[in-house]
């Protein structure tokens, strides 16, 4: 019997490793943890300098400024503003 019990357990193990379920699918399983692990990071990176922008709009004036004038337009009520046709 322990003998049967060790042959089974040689030829089975290396069969189970390799097959579908084995080596192939760990090896998949870890690229997969790397690639969100590393996705994982940019987002954390993304929201820690979305805070900091969001927490320079609620007290730093400049910010809202720098807002205003970039992505709406104006233009402080002293400034005129000078438009020139492309020639």
């Amino acid at each position: 019997m322990p003998l049967g019990l060790l042959t089974y357990a040689m030829v089975s193990l290396p069969v189970r490793i390799l097959s579908e379920e084995g080596y192939p699918r760990y090896h998949r399983l870890s690229e997969q943890l790397e690639r969100v692990t590393r996705d994982n990071a940019m987002l954390k990176r993304d929201i820690a300098r979305l805070n900091r922008e969001v927490d320079a709009l609620r007290h730093d004036p400049d910010a809202i400024e720098q807002i205003a004038r970039d992505d709406l337009g104006l233009i402080a009520k002293d400034e005129v503003l000078f438009e020139f046709e492309p020639e």
